[in-house]
């Protein structure tokens, strides 16, 4: 398939078994969070592979979260967001939770790149 972007060709998924990862192109545009690429490794693959056609729901893993006193699914963003800001720098933690709406401008880029919303 075609990458435009990149003026490329290229397999939509692609494994590099010796460094244990894989990339899925998965050009995902016009939402809020767009997406160009999917990272995951060769055992996450090797699960994905496992269990396609499987049908997932939040019910069951927010059940038994609840009946073993665990931290509800919905919260753990929350409580990731605040364990990473306490070792690196907000804009860092920003980027790793795709929180692109949040970053100022002069995080995000100083040729203009990106530019926020409303800022």
């Amino acid at each position: 398939m075609e990458v435009p972007e990149i003026g490329s060709e290229t397999r939509r998924l692609v494994c590099f078994e010796d460094r244990g990862f894989c990339r899925y192109y998965v050009r995902v545009r016009g939402t809020q969070k767009p997406c160009e690429w999917a990272y995951f490794s060769l055992e996450t693959l090797r699960l994905l592979k496992e269990h396609s056609g499987e049908e997932v729901s939040r019910s069951p893993v927010a059940r038994y979260a609840k009946r073993h006193g665990l931290l509800p699914p919905k919260h753990m963003r929350k409580v990731a967001w605040r364990l990473i800001v306490r070792v690196m720098p907000r804009e860092v933690a920003r980027f790793i939770q795709s929180r692109f709406g949040e970053l100022k401008v002069s995080e995000w880029g100083s040729s203009g790149e990106g530019r926020v919303r409303g800022r």
